[in-house]
């Protein structure tokens, strides 16, 4: 069952996400990490939208660091993972493209990564939950 997400949480999520990928301690080849599985769907998959904006793993993360509550769309359940974290889904506007960015922390012994599991163009209209 999906949660209910509150504004709060909205925030809480973005402060921690941006003050990991903003501490002088970030690795970037250790705790943030970018997932480019290749969809059937190409033109709404990470590694041709990535390739269409001209955009690298920098790129996304300056992405990331700018997104606020207003951004945020929805919250979903990673199925994929047997102690599954939250996956907040979120869309920007880059290059008058909608882009659909689903991202998660994952909590290790010592420290915390951010994954980065979809970032391509979206399929559909996306939908705002605090956005007036």
């Amino acid at each position: 069952m999906i949660p209910r997400v509150t504004r709060r949480d909205v925030e809480k999520f973005l402060t921690t996400v941006q003050r990991l990928l903003s501490d002088e301690k970030f690795d970037i080849d250790n705790d943030f990490f970018l997932i480019k599985s290749r969809k059937n769907d190409t033109e709404h998959s990470t590694p041709y939208t990535l390739l269409s904006l001209d955009y690298d793993v920098y790129d996304v993360i300056s992405v990331i660091k700018a997104l606020d509550v207003e951004d945020f769309s929805e919250i979903k359940i990673d199925e994929d993972d047997p102690n599954p974290p939250l996956l907040y889904v979120f869309g920007k506007i880059i290059e008058d493209k909608e882009v659909y960015i689903k991202i998660k922390c994952r909590e290790l012994d010592d420290a915390t990564q951010v994954i980065c599991v979809s970032f391509h163009f979206a399929a559909w209209n996306m939908k705002y939950m605090f956005r007036k």
